[in-house]
Order: structure tokens, then C-alpha cells, then sequence
């Protein structure tokens, strides 16, 4: 525009004479709903800075505007200077207008055409730099108009700060054109307890299940403490999740305990939905279960195990995935232990012996059981345990001194006596056995005896010899060598029983002791005399007579 050039500005006539004023700058954010406004809101527009534009003529022969006026035509000179150049700049213009109420008593004058290249120029510098950006702060869009040229600042016009744990795409240094899209993640504290152990992240995700997502978990495998779907609030969230299982269970039989209708019921309405108190106890089924232990798992599925039911695996096993979880109603057996009253106990072996040994019910040698050690338990089984128990008993008794025996002596005169020999009684010792059943003795029956002291009999020698008697008994010794009459000394020694044995120590009917006997050669018949013929008894007499005479025997005078 050539200098001095007249110009209108809405509707009026400028020239050289009249004075515009510029001033502060043009590094403010605006919006679209400020040329709406400019012609009757003078407020500045809000940002660093403010563009105001003053336009003024002074009276006749005034060098500015008096300092109080204020140009009526302030708004027109927005209005026309801003006209076709576009929406931004109209806004830019209009703000800067909207900031002039007063004009400044030292206002520069300015040609009409400098005045009007200068907001002419304005205009078209401001519109090549506003911009129009998009901002999502966590999915919620806003148009933003800018005079920045990167992210951080575009969002610093906003008035958006971004934290530490943030998430800003693009980086707050790029480069921004009109159109571009700027997303802002806040972070979120997500603080998760995985099956008793704590951890605690930094997320931008909105909902608990992205959080757990992004830590490589499926909220779907837990049982959390919360919605999966709820939202993590800006100040933080705190969840439990513990790891769900599948596993399978079976209740077997029916207890015959407390309640067993109720019981039933719970078990049932835990399997099915449907609480039936006539429904069986033989049930199974599939769970998914967050549940540490069988304990509980049995506890939420609201069973409750019997003294008679048996849990497999035990109660403090370790939940895992298709683990196979049994209660099973065990078989009540009667058991008599020997004299003891018939008592229950809740069979958890199969067989009888195995029932005993697990109950601490071991079998002596001598005991018996009904039935046999090898049946199989069923329920209400009777079981008899019979105790036998062996007791040994030793008793001495005494053996009576036998009668006095008197031998007729040769050697000594007739009327005289002669003790060879002092009796005395024998004792003896005998072995009881006494069966006890169920500690009820038996009969006891002897199984030994052992002489301890043999009984004696006092043997007495009487004078058989005579003075007329001297020679012929010479005589007769020589016709008749061994004229021993056997059967006189027996009766004498034995009453003539030949097989007697009273326990005194002497055997047969010449009264043999086992010694005497064995070294005469009685043992080729018998180990006793009293085991040997009458024949063999005398035979071995006569052997022992050619040795000692009639001396070993007390009756010896008879023969």
C-alpha cells in the first residue's frame, strides 16, 4: 500500500492523520468461539501474551486522542481489519481489539497505510501460526488451538501436565501441525497379591483385567477381589487374585453318623444347584476352585467330613489343577477283644488281620481271631479276638521215706542188729501248664517231674549166723552157688510188682536205681529196670550178686 494511500476500515475513512497502536504479542492460545465475541467482550484473550490494536483521530489541532476517549470505532477497526483472513486470524484480531478500552496518551501516530500494512500483516502471520490440535487424555478427545510448535507445549496451552509414570504419545519434543493427535495415559499404582505374594506395578491401563494383561496374567484364571472389569482409579487400586483350579470330586457311601440326611442335602445343593435331603451321598463332579488346600475346598463346597468318611488326599494336601479329591464313607465293624466289651472302630483296611494292625490290635502266638485274619471287612462285621495265654507253674512236693528194711545177715551172730544204712524222705519237683483264655484259667495239667532227692529207706542188717550152721552153710554154698530165691527179695523189696515205679528213684521189682541198672548191662533191655521183663530184672541180679552178693539189696536176707 503506497504511503498516504486512504484506506477505510469498516465503513470509515483512515488517513495519515489518524494513529494506530500495536502492541504486546501474539503467542496466545484462541479459540473458535472468540470472533463470536469480539465485537463486545474486550477481555484479553488468556495465554502469555496479549495483541492490542488501537485506532484513533485526533480533533482539529490535536497532535492524539485525549486520554480518556475511547474510539468509538475500535470495533469496526477489528471488524474491517480482519475481514478475509480467515478464522484464526479474525480471532487474533478480534482478541487483540477486545484488549483496547483505553488508548495510551503517548500513542505513535501512524500513517493510514503503514497502519494498515502492519494489521494486514498481523493477520496473516497469526494464521500461519495457530494451530488446531487433537488431545486424548485416558480416551477423553478435546481440540486444542495453539501458536506452539511441539507436543509438551500444545499441552502446556492446555493446561495438561504430564507425571512420571505418564504415558505420552507422540514424545512431548515432536514437531505438531494443524490436525495432529496428541494421546496422554495416566499411570495408575495397580498393587496385586498373586496367591499370597505382593507386587506392584505402574500401569496406564484403565481396567484391573488390562492391568493383570499386561503383567502376562488372565484375569480369567484367578479369583480376584474384585471385578475384573473395574476401573483403576487415578490414586491407585489394591487387588487379591488367587490362582482358580479344576479338580473332580467324589463322596462314596453313606455315613452312618450324625445327620446324614442334612449332610447329604449340602453336598448335593453344592454339586447341583439343588438341595435334595432324599438325593445320595454318591456324588461327583468338576469345580474350579481358588481353595490352598482339600480342607478348603471341602469347607466351601460346605462338607462336612464324618468321623467314619475318609478324605483322599488328606485334608492339608496342596489344591493343584485335576487333582481327584474322594470321601468315602468307611464300614463299621463290632470288635471283642478278649474279655473286653464289644466296641465300634471305623474299618480303614480292607481286610481283618490289616484292620487289626492299623487299629493297634496285634495277635499274640497262641491267639485267634473269628473270623480269619484274611476275610474282608463289610459294615457291621463281628470280629472276636481270642487271647490264649500259657502259664507255667513248678511245685516240690515230698516223697515219703520208704519202709525200714531189715536183711538177715550171715556174718553177724543171730539177735544181733545192724543199721547200713539211714533212710530219709525224697522230694520231688512237678511242671505244671495252665491254658488262660480270655484270663479265664483251665485245668492246669502236669507236663514233668524231676526228682530233686531221692527217698531212702533205713536198711537194718540182722544176725542170721549160728555156731552149728558155720559148716553147712560152707556145704551148701558149694552145691548151690547162686541159690538166691529172686522171688522172696521181690516181695519183699516191691510187693513182687516187677514194673513199679513210685518216683522214689528205684525201679522193678528188685529195685534198681537207673545207675546200678545201666552198669550191670541193663541198659541192652531197658533204660529202667522197670521197663524189662521179670526175666531180664533177675538176669541183671545175678550179674550184679557175682559181684556184690546180696548187699544192694535191703531184702536181701530173704532170698
Amino acid at each position: 500500500m503506497p504511503d498516504g494511500a486512504p484506506t477505510s476500515v469498516d465503513g470509515k475513512s483512515v488517513d495519515a492523520q489518524d494513529a494506530l497502536t500495536v502492541s504486546g504479542s501474539v503467542n496466545s492460545t484462541v479459540s473458535d468461539t472468540d470472533t463470536a465475541n469480539a465485537a463486545g467482550d474486550t477481555r484479553p484473550i488468556p495465554g502469555p501474551g496479549v495483541l492490542t490494536v488501537a485506532w484513533s483521530r485526533p480533533a482539529p489541532g490535536e497532535t492524539a486522542p485525549p486520554e480518556a476517549a475511547e474510539p468509538a470505532d475500535a470495533r469496526g477497526v477489528t471488524a474491517a481489519a480482519t475481514a478475509g483472513h480467515g478464522g484464526r486470524a479474525r480471532s487474533a484480531l478480534a482478541a487483540a481489539a477486545r484488549g483496547l478500552r483505553h488508548p495510551p496518551r503517548t500513542a505513535t501516530l501512524i500513517t493510514a497505510g503503514v497502519v494498515v500494512a502492519l494489521v494486514a500483516g498481523t493477520a496473516g502471520t497469526l494464521t500461519a501460526m495457530a494451530k488446531t490440535v487433537t488431545v486424548s487424555v485416558d480416551g477423553a478427545s478435546q481440540r486444542v488451538t495453539t501458536f506452539s510448535n511441539t507436543v509438551s507445549g500444545a499441552l502446556s496451552s492446555a493446561g495438561i501436565t504430564v507425571g512420571a509414570h505418564d504415558s505420552l504419545a507422540p514424545a512431548g519434543t515432536t514437531q505438531i501441525a494443524d490436525g495432529s493427535k496428541i494421546s496422554l495415559a495416566r499411570g495408575r499404582s495397580f498393587t496385586v497379591t498373586l496367591d499370597g505374594a505382593e507386587h506392584q506395578i505402574w500401569t496406564t491401563a484403565g481396567t484391573v483385567s488390562a492391568a493383570l494383561a499386561q503383567m502376562g496374567e488372565q484375569a480369567s484364571d484367578f479369583q480376584l477381589s474384585t471385578a475384573d472389569a473395574a476401573p483403576i482409579p487415578l490414586d491407585g487400586i489394591a487387588v487379591t487374585a488367587d490362582t482358580l483350579h479344576t479338580v473332580t470330586f467324589e463322596m462314596q457311601g453313606a455315613s452312618t453318623t450324625s445327620q446324614p440326611a442334612v449332610r447329604a442335602a449340602s453336598v448335593v445343593g453344592a454339586l447341583n444347584g439343588v438341595a435334595t435331603a432324599s438325593a445320595a451321598l454318591e456324588r461327583h463332579g468338576r469345580y474350579t476352585t481358588a481353595a490352598k488346600t482339600v480342607g478348603d475346598f471341602l469347607a466351601q463346597q460346605g462338607v462336612t467330613v464324618a468321623a467314619d468318611q475318609q478324605i483322599t488326599p488328606s485334608l492339608d494336601s496342596q489344591i493343584v489343577d485335576n487333582l481327584s479329591i474322594t470321601v468315602a464313607t468307611l464300614p463299621t465293624v463290632v470288635v471283642t477283644d478278649g474279655n473286653s466289651k464289644p466296641f465300634n472302630v471305623i474299618a480303614a483296611a480292607g481286610t481283618v488281620g490289616a484292620m487289626l494292625t492299623k487299629q493297634g490290635i496285634p495277635l499274640g502266638s497262641r491267639d485267634t481271631v473269628s473270623p480269619g485274619p484274611a476275610t474282608r471287612i463289610t459294615d457291621g462285621l463281628t470280629i472276636a479276638v481270642t487271647r490264649v495265654d500259657m502259664r507255667t507253674t513248678k511245685k516240690t512236693e515230698a516223697i515219703p521215706q520208704p519202709a525200714d528194711k531189715s536183711v538177715g545177715d550171715p556174718g553177724l551172730a543171730a539177735g544181733t542188729k545192724k543199721t547200713v544204712q539211714q533212710g530219709h524222705p525224697g522230694t520231688i519237683e512237678i511242671t505244671y501248664q495252665t491254658r488262660v483264655v480270655n484270663g479265664k484259667a483251665e485245668a492246669p495239667k502236669e507236663v514233668s517231674r524231676a526228682t530233686v532227692t531221692a527217698a531212702v529207706a533205713t536198711v537194718i542188717h540182722v544176725g542170721t549166723k549160728s555156731a552149728s550152721s558155720s559148716a553147712s552153710s560152707t556145704v551148701s554154698s558149694a552145691t548151690r552157688p547162686n541159690g538166691v530165691n529172686w522171688d522172696a527179695i521181690a516181695q519183699c523189696e516191691s510187693g513182687q510188682r516187677w514194673n513199679i515205679n513210685t518216683g522214689n528213684g528205684y525201679y522193678g521189682g528188685l529195685q534198681f536205681d537207673i545207675p546200678t541198672w545201666l552198669s550191670n548191662g541193663g541198659g541192652k533191655y531197658a533204660p529202667r529196670a522197670d521197663l524189662a521183663t521179670k526175666a531180664q530184672q533177675i538176669e541183671i541180679a545175678n550179674v550184679l550178686y557175682s559181684h556184690r552178693g546180696l548187699k544192694p539189696w535191703g531184702c536181701g536176707w530173704a532170698g
